[in-house]
């Protein structure tokens, strides 16, 4: 009888301790998966509330200005043109007198589809840019702003040199035929300056910093974009326009 009692109770004392063991072992998952319940839903209750206010804050953020330009600016190419390029540019910049060949590449390769806008954006760094611009913009008047734009661009290092610009502007307008004394008084009366500034608040309303800046539509190119780069753009808004 002892016997059997002692197995007896060494059985019981080895299923009462398999007993103990699989409460311990199980105790630390119902812990496991409380603790998932209670951090895991708080993270991801933090994760929609930040995802919320990031949406509010871009949903309130100010979009950017829209590139409007008047349509009495000068332009190249069908005014009713599927695509605009609009230029913010300043006569006495290198870098836009170096830009305008690709300009002129990407407008040869778009006869009918794109527009050319031109905005004068003179930078307060350059002595005669203001000069410059008003001169041009009075031979507009006359019918004569790309000539002009032209030739400012070509004799640039000339005129940008210092000294008197207003004789050489004058005699631009001589070798293009322009009438002398109209085109003196538009320069002389400063009717172009309201136009001028006009242009100067748009580009800084766009955060505009530099010369040239180019446009397609409401996309700003990259600064030192090719050819190739824009034709892309250009292309890309034809799509869209389709």
């Amino acid at each position: 009888m002892r016997y059997g009692e002692g197995k007896m109770g060494r059985a019981s004392s080895r299923k009462h301790s398999r007993h103990e063991e699989t409460a311990a072992t199980a105790a630390p998952v119902r812990g496991g998966r409380s603790w998932f319940r209670r951090f895991g839903l708080q993270w991801l209750a933090a994760v929609v509330v930040i995802g919320l206010a990031v949406g509010l804050v871009l949903w309130l953020r100010p979009l950017p200005p829209k590139v409007v330009i008047p349509s009495a600016r000068p332009f190249r190419g069908p005014a009713a043109a599927a695509v605009v390029i609009t230029e913010f540019s300043d006569f006495q910049c290198p870098s836009c007198r170096a830009v305008e060949p690709t300009i002129k590449e990407v407008l040869a390769a778009y006869p009918t589809q794109v527009k050319l806008v031109y905005v004068n954006y003179p930078l307060p760094m350059h002595q005669f840019a203001e000069k410059a611009a008003v001169a041009a913009l009075c031979a507009n008047e006359q019918g004569k702003f790309w000539d002009y734009h032209d030739r400012l661009f070509e004799h640039q290092t000339e005129w940008a040199a210092g000294g008197d610009v207003r004789p050489i502007f004058d005699g631009y307008a001589g070798e293009l035929g322009l009438d002398h004394a109209r085109f003196d008084a538009c320069v002389a009366d400063g009717r172009m300056l309201p136009e001028l500034r006009a242009d100067i608040a748009r580009g800084t309303a766009l955060k505009i910093d530099g010369t040239p800046t180019l446009y397609v539509n409401e996309r700003r190119v990259a600064v030192g974009a090719a050819a190739a780069d824009i034709t892309a753009m250009i292309d890309e808004a034809l799509r869209a326009a389709s």
